[in-house]
């Protein structure tokens, strides 16, 4: 803070918001019951050297003095009200008089403290509305064009005492506003004036902050402590009310960049925006599921975005401190909660999402080389594998009870008003709590051999093929070779994706199984019938065995896809494939990983962490014509370009420092492949290996190489 200390007289000041630690909320939530739950307290620390040598500490104690400020009000998810009248001119300027304050109160610390791991949550540059309308009765609306996570900026002028009110939406009913609304988000009659715009009845949620003027000019305003979700923000002011200039500001936690990816195709150009958008409105101290309704750090959304949120931003620390939050939620049985920090409404139910507590870590460790993330975390990795024994199927062991399975899955109706899902799949739960409890199983064996555990890691490997045959016994059918639920349906994706990507099936059923999801999928012409956790799978799995079929499925158009999400006119990512949830939701933004590790090519290697040794295999597919994108890894930057000329391809390939890469040309053959126009196999750093599954696999050390090739 050199900067910021001025010779002679210098002040410091706080304002103490509410914040998570003492929520005022009353919704399903149940935020305002959290075990953290305490008055707002403050603690500071400023350490001063002098010229001369000599230092001072100020610190707060009980010579600090307080008084209630202008903010009313606030709470995280139901806004602020701020009153201008009551504001303080120079309260924390040198020279001012603190009459009638009182001594502020000194209170026990409530824990250890500890630095912030991460870094801190702040304002971005503000967008200015793309359209306005005057909605009559002092009301006007604002479209800024895009959907964010912050608040809005609002200048006016007016006399003291009047107020003015600002809400905020991500999608409202207005047909003036919205004219082309989808069916989808018709669920209650236009009649109601609350319907669908700025208050979310369903769990009494209403986006809001208020203002009132302390008059005399003009007066800027903006929240300090709560933030919305909205594309769309709603101004009511009082007679006598000039509403000046309206702004939306980003608000989400300051991660840098660390990957860009472009190609020729703008429906996927338009998909990588929007999962960037969407991850970051979702980047909030914790990772949350959406910056509107909930605000909640759900487990299974994180590990479902991690590695693309990683190929994007420098997560590193980030989800290094989220673990411990999530960690934090055990039970005396080890038992996890499905959001973390949680209230323990949700304790102990499910294997699916608090899985998080392995393969985050796990994740950290394969992309930045942190192995003190899992040797931290062993223990209660263990410990929540072992908790879901608790919820085995009366009378059968190792099949584990769920809750939430493969969240929002079509049904694959397609009726009218595209509302053909439901949130829990109707092939029923159990299939998913028990593969997720075998790969968190796996995960662990892999985790101990890392750390030097060869005892624990073959007793995982046993327990793991116990639950794979428990697994098959109670959901493969033989006959057909394909997988079911609990509850009978028709074939369905997720249910035999699952268990092929998982690693589930039996080798020797393994290509059938696989023969007759590929069939299902070109059935439907590339239309996805998968939920979450089924998404997750088969964009990990059909890019290695049919990446034609993979962009297919990543770009076309209809219902269900992501297309249909651009077709549609979305600028972040939904939660739901027919948009009638949360259009601000991450776990469809696993997509933009797929860009980064198929059609750039750029994959890590689990037993080189770090990137140390990676590989670069992209995919020439569907109607790309060239490829570019970046990851700022640990070593440095990697670099993966290509483009296609009628049959002639060049790929652009950097490689960092200290590291080595195993490159995969595409190629008809080797021969003819060239590297900076000599024979690739003659260049400097580069070693043939083999050709496989039409590539040309080379070995290279640290540098930059263009590959040419005929395909």
């Amino acid at each position: 803070m050199t900067a910021d200390v001025r010779r002679g007289d210098n002040a410091l000041g706080i304002m103490v918001g509410r914040g998570q630690y003492n929520p005022l909320c009353n919704d399903i939530w149940r935020l305002g019951s959290s075990l953290w739950v305490g008055q707002p307290k403050a603690i500071a620390l400023l350490s001063v050297e002098y010229a001369d040598g000599t230092t001072a500490d100020i610190v707060t104690d009980g010579s600090w003095t307080t008084a209630g400020g202008p903010i009313l009000y606030d709470d995280t998810r139901h806004g602020e009200l701020y009153d201008a009248r009551e504001e303080k001119a120079g309260w924390n300027r040198p020279g001012f008089v603190a009459d009638g304050w009182r001594p502020a109160a000194v209170v026990d610390g409530s824990g250890p403290l500890y630095a912030q791991m991460m870094p801190p949550v702040r304002c971005f540059a503000p967008i200015a509305p793309v359209k306005t309308f005057d909605k009559g009765n002092g009301r006007t609306a604002y479209d800024i064009g895009r959907n964010i996570a912050g608040w809005a900026r609002v200048r006016v002028s007016g006399p003291a005492g009047a107020r003015v009110l600002v809400e905020y939406c991500e999608l409202p009913s207005d047909p003036e506003l919205v004219p082309d609304i989808h069916p989808s988000k018709m669920k209650f009659k236009i009649g109601d004036p609350d319907y669908a715009s700025f208050y979310d009845k369903s769990i009494n949620i209403r986006q809001q902050n208020g203002y009132i003027l302390k008059g005399g000019g003009p007066e800027t305003f903006e929240c300090r402590f709560s933030y919305k979700g909205f594309q769309y923000i709603r101004v009511t002011a009082d007679e006598g009310v000039t509403v000046e200039r309206v702004e939306g500001v980003p608000v989400h936690t300051d991660v840098a960049d660390a990957g860009s990816f472009v190609c020729s195709n703008e429906t996927v150009n338009r998909l990588q925006q929007m999962s960037r958008a969407t991850l970051l409105n979702n980047i909030h101290s914790i990772p949350t599921d959406c910056p509107h309704r909930e605000k909640q750090g759900w487990t299974a959304d994180t590990y479902m975005t991690d590695q693309t949120a990683i190929y994007n931003f420098d997560m590193a620390a980030f989800y290094a401190k989220w673990a411990t939050d999530l960690a934090g939620t055990a039970d005396r049985n080890g038992g996890l909660c499905t959001v973390a920090p949680s209230t323990g409404y949700d304790q102990s139910i499910s294997t699916v999402w608090p899985a998080a507590i392995v393969f985050v870590p796990w994740d950290l460790l394969c992309y930045y080389g942190d192995r003190r993330v899992v040797e931290r975390h062993y223990e209660t990795m263990k410990r929540f594998a072992e908790s879901s024994l608790l919820r085995q199927a009366d009378g059968k062991p190792e099949i584990i009870r769920e809750v939430l399975g493969d969240w929002v899955s079509p049904h694959m109706t397609l009726s009218d008003t595209l509302q053909s899902y439901e949130m829990a799949p109707p092939e029923g739960l159990t299939l998913y709590g028990t593969a997720s409890h075998y790969r968190v199983v796996k995960y662990l064996a892999g985790i101990a051999r890392y750390l030097d555990r060869p005892q624990e890691a073959e007793r995982m490997d046993a327990w793991a093929a116990r639950i794979a045959e428990s697994f098959n016994r109670e959901f493969f059918d033989p006959a057909t070779k394909t997988y079911h639920g609990d509850k009978p349906t028709p074939y369905r994706q997720a249910a035999n994706v699952v268990p092929l990507e998982y690693g589930i099936v039996p080798q020797s059923d393994r290509d059938a199984v696989q023969r007759n999801l590929i069939s299902d999928l070109q059935k439907y012409d590339g239309r996805i019938g998968t939920g979450f956790v089924g998404t997750m799978a088969l964009m990990d799995l059909l890019p290695q065995v049919d990446p034609e079929l993979a962009y297919r499925l990543a770009t076309q158009p209809a219902y269900p896809g992501w297309g249909f999400m651009v077709a549609n006119g979305a600028n972040t990512m939904w939660e739901t494939w027919d948009g009638s949830a949360s259009r601000n939701h991450p776990p469809f933004c696993l997509i933009s990983g797929y860009f980064y590790k198929y059609l750039a090519g750029i994959r890590c290697v689990s037993e080189y962490p770090g990137f140390k040794r990676f590989v670069i295999d992209p995919s020439v597919v569907g109607d790309l014509t060239f490829v570019e994108a970046w990851h700022d890894s640990m070593y440095g930057r990697i670099e993966s370009g290509w483009k296609r000329d009628g049959e002639r391809l060049t790929l652009d390939v950097t490689v960092p420092v200290n590291t080595s890469a195993v490159v995969h040309v595409p190629a008809a053959s080797a021969e003819g492949i060239t590297e900076s126009g000599r024979p690739a196999a003659e260049a400097p750093g580069v070693r043939f290996l083999r050709m496989e599954n039409g590539k040309a696999l080379y070995e290279v050390v640290s540098g930059t190489y263009r590959f040419q090739s005929s395909i």
